[in-house]
């Protein structure tokens, strides 16, 4: 993975706002980013689809007239927007089984980790490279 993976990762905190976030995302031109505490240590991966599932969220509280699920909606952290149950690979892990993580998984990156710790990300275009 260490030959693949892009090393300099943007990231964001779980108590980012989701517009901030989407901010970061828009300016870098990624689709997404892992998720980080203060330590280093990934705790969730943020993307595209959890933005498009996030809308499809607060359509439906503005079509039911819930003004308390209007508010949230804007007040949104990355933590309640992030997929938490996340996919990652050492710095040893062969490209191929990256790849056949991607495909088993319907994913589109992979944080890279040296120990607890996050390192880089694999994605597909990284693939396509290597």
């Amino acid at each position: 993975a260490k030959d693949a993976m892009t090393a300099r990762v943007v990231t964001v905190s779980p108590d980012h706002s989701v517009r901030h976030t989407a901010r970061i995302m828009l300016d870098h031109r990624i689709s997404g980013m892992p998720v980080v505490d203060d330590g280093g240590r990934v705790v969730g991966i943020v993307s595209e689809g959890d933005f498009l599932r996030r809308s499809e969220l607060g359509a439906t509280a503005l079509s039911s007239g819930e003004a308390r699920g209007y508010v949230k909606g804007h007040s949104w952290k990355v933590a309640d927007l992030m997929t938490s149950d996340v996919v990652v690979a050492d710095e040893e892990t062969p490209i191929e089984r990256i790849a056949v993580l991607m495909q088993e998984h319907g994913i589109k990156r992979i944080p890279v980790l040296r120990g607890p710790r996050l390192v880089g990300v694999v994605s597909r275009a990284d693939l396509l490279r290597a």
